[in-house]
């Protein structure tokens, strides 16, 4: 997984609220110092808040209100759906798999042919209706041979989200280093994905 930016930028609010609850949990827990189990378990401030950092990062940014808050959409789990190059009539099946934590992404993308992986992503949110994923990926074929091997390498997804009635739904554009174009439309199928630990 790789960081991704945001434009919006709420996760500079979320580290700062997290440090001022990591100062009342150490508040709180000095309470106790003169307890008989305290030299055990002795608090330390920034450990209490790389614990909160890190809880906040990997699962509580996914409850529902954390998420209003945040104004973020959960993209995690499996899409499938379509794809087709520009020049060809044929549709191929296609399947994307996005982990995410509220720092970091993982972007997989399968077709009939090839597979990539992202290395580096940034989500526009101007608001719920227009949401904006973009990421930069390397490509390989599924099954390499002399033919193949040079028709991949880098290229560049824009993708818009569209959320209706609880359905996720991506749809856009692509195209490689090597001149290759297409489009693509995904619904989510999962909300399951690898694991980001």
């Amino acid at each position: 997984m790789h960081l991704y930016s945001i434009d919006t930028n709420p996760r500079e609010r979320v580290l700062y609220a997290l440090a001022a609850v990591a100062v009342g949990i150490l508040t709180l827990l000095l309470r106790f110092r003169g307890t008989f189990w305290y030299p055990y378990v002795a608090p330390s401030g920034p450990i209490i808040y790389a614990l909160l950092v890190t809880c906040f990062d990997r699962w509580v940014w996914r409850l529902l209100l954390a998420r209003r808050v945040l104004g973020i959409p959960d993209l995690n789990g499996v899409w499938e759906g379509s794809f087709r190059r520009e020049g060809e009539d044929d549709v191929h099946e296609a399947r994307l798999t996005i982990t995410q934590s509220l720092s970091r992404i993982k972007i997989t993308f399968r077709g009939r042919s090839s597979s990539s992986t992202s290395i580096a992503a940034d989500l526009s949110i101007a608001d719920e209706q227009n949401i904006i994923l973009r990421w930069q990926y390397d490509s390989k074929p599924l099954q390499a041979t002399e033919k193949t091997t040079d028709k991949y390498g880098e290229g560049a997804t824009r993708a818009t989200l569209e959320i209706e009635d609880g359905e996720y739904k991506l749809s856009g554009l692509n195209f490689t280093t090597k001149k290759r174009l297409g489009s693509f439309v995904v619904h989510r199928v999962s909300k399951r994905s690898a694991s980001i630990l």
